[in-house]
């Protein structure tokens, strides 16, 4: 309705994926030994980002490393959404709309860029964040 931008961060992606008639597995099982925290302690994995994406354009790399604490994920994707990043197993790790014309802008991703201490100048954390800052402030500037 305001037409500000969204970042949707794990459980963002997974009910935003939802919201779109897309499923959600409900438990990784055993893939949960590479996506899911152990003590409060995000695991890290790599994701392969898709080209021609969002992402891809925010990132500008075709792989990294991100930081991981969940344990659902994407089975059926849902309507009007498109996959811009993967795990080395298959898991979906970011969503995007399928129309790069719609509004407002929207980037999901499974990861916690804003946990990624010990990588604070990666893209998957440094690029996201001032993407969404100034999508933001863009947003609110063409409001008034």
């Amino acid at each position: 309705q305001h037409s500000l931008p969204i970042l949707g961060i794990c459980r963002g992606l997974q009910l935003v994926n939802v919201l779109h008639n897309g499923k959600l597995i409900n438990d990784l099982n055993h893939f949960n030994e590479k996506h899911n925290k152990v003590e409060n302690i995000d695991k890290e994995h790599t994701v392969k980002i898709i080209e021609n994406s969002l992402l891809h354009e925010i990132v500008k790399v075709k792989e990294g490393a991100v930081n991981s604490a969940h344990h659902q994920a994407i089975e059926v994707l849902g309507k009007d959404l498109m996959i811009n990043s993967l795990a080395d197993d298959g898991t979906i790790e970011g969503l995007e709309w399928k129309d790069k014309g719609k509004k407002p802008v929207m980037l999901c991703i499974q990861w916690h860029p804003e946990r990624m201490f010990q990588s604070l100048n990666s893209p998957f954390a440094k690029n996201v964040r001032n993407w969404f800052i100034e999508e933001t402030l863009q947003s609110i500037a063409a409001r008034k």
